[in-house]
């Protein structure tokens, strides 16, 4: 015979077992308000044809950086952070975007390679060789770009504060 107590012991492991679903359910939702799970279901229901097109170089450079950014970004769901990333990415202009994307995804190569080779430099830099290096224009461009995005967050940070 079930007893009162039984009941209630079933239905007290019942709503725990909801309460420990309901962040993820939460997540499920505010990806379905951003439109990525009807982007993932486009994406299942057109899989093949996808499939087909991926062997293209465009197409699967596209698909590598997807899954690329997926890792981060399930991090950031994890942590509950999505509204946070929501609302940063509704600011972003995407056709500012990508041409940055692109070059740090193009230059990544090089990048490892100079790393490679200074790692491995015994000689310290001379100051000449420093003075040179700051005169140039890619050093010129860096340090504008840098004071840019030091202004801004600084800017950021003070707003945030208030």
């Amino acid at each position: 015979m079930v007893t009162i107590d039984d009941v209630y012991n079933k239905l007290d492991g019942i709503q725990k077992k909801i309460d420990s679903i309901e962040p993820t359910l939460k997540t499920i939702e505010k990806l379905q308000e951003s439109g990525v799970i009807g982007m993932l279901e486009g994406v299942a229901e057109e899989f093949d044809n996808l499939f087909n097109y991926a062997s293209k170089s465009e197409i699967f450079d596209i698909m590598t950086l997807a899954i690329k950014t997926l890792e981060p970004l399930t991090r950031i769901m994890k942590k509950g952070d999505i509204e946070k990333l929501l609302s940063v990415l509704e600011k972003v202009e995407v056709q500012k975007l990508v041409p940055l994307l692109e070059a740090v995804a193009n230059c990544a190569p090089k990048v490892d390679e100079v790393m490679k080779v200074t790692a491995g430099r015994k000689k310290k830099m001379s100051l000449m060789e420093l003075m040179n290096m700051v005169r140039s224009p890619e050093m010129a461009s860096l340090l504008t770009i840098a004071k840019e995005l030091s202004g801004c967050m600084m800017e950021n940070s003070k707003s945030d504060n208030r």
